[in-house]
């Protein structure tokens, strides 16, 4: 198998390259069905501000729009079931809720202390759930903005990605550390919180 050979000796080619931002990409995401592309980049949106949402048309690969608000680099995205919101994590600090039609922010979370660095939604994207460099992480209502801290890495323990467990009553954490690591919060996120690695 040859470089860039697939299985079965094929090869594997670039159906769209969607080209628009003017400096690196540290975020990407896309709904179920695939009908929204979202990509998140350090890009400079004003003279003191940085990070830029990119919307993309994923069958033509050409600009769909874009979502200005953050003032520094997207480290996160997660894009609503439908493909109508999106939510946003920064390292300014904050969560931002999207209205992909109207291209506009709905609401901002300033809950952690320093970048957010992991999101992941629950499944009818009614709660976030985000791990930042503060090594916390939280599950924030969508409507209301209430936030909920779940548990606090170790020291050193940065996470860097989340994912739900299926119940959504837990979640996976991937950090600077070598381990993954399930975390259990229950479903009212009020039981005791118990820490298992793998």
């Amino acid at each position: 198998q040859g470089p860039g050979g697939g299985a079965g000796g094929g090869s594997q080619v670039s159906l769209h390259k969607c080209s628009g931002h003017t400096d690196s990409i540290y975020s990407i995401a896309t709904n179920a069905g695939g009908t929204v592309v979202l990509s998140g980049s350090i890009e400079k949106t004003s003279a003191n501000s940085r990070g830029l949402i990119r919307m993309w048309d994923p069958r033509s690969g050409e600009r769909a729009g874009r979502l200005k608000g953050h003032t520094d680099n997207i480290r996160a995205l997660v894009v609503s079931e439908d493909g109508r919101h999106c939510v946003s994590g920064s390292s300014d600090a904050t969560i931002k809720l999207w209205d992909l039609g109207q291209q506009r922010c709905i609401s901002t979370v300033a809950v952690h202390t320093d970048s957010v660095w992991a999101l992941a939604a629950s499944s009818d994207f009614s709660t976030v759930f985000s791990g930042g460099r503060d090594l916390c992480v939280y599950a924030t209502k969508l409507r209301g903005t209430e936030s909920t801290l779940l548990f606090q890495t170790p020291e050193g323990n940065l996470p860097l990605r989340l994912a739900l467990a299926p119940g959504e009553g837990a979640v996976w954490v991937a950090s600077t550390s070598s381990d993954v690591e399930l975390w259990e919060f229950g479903a009212a996120l009020e039981s005791e919180l118990r820490g298992r690695k793998w």
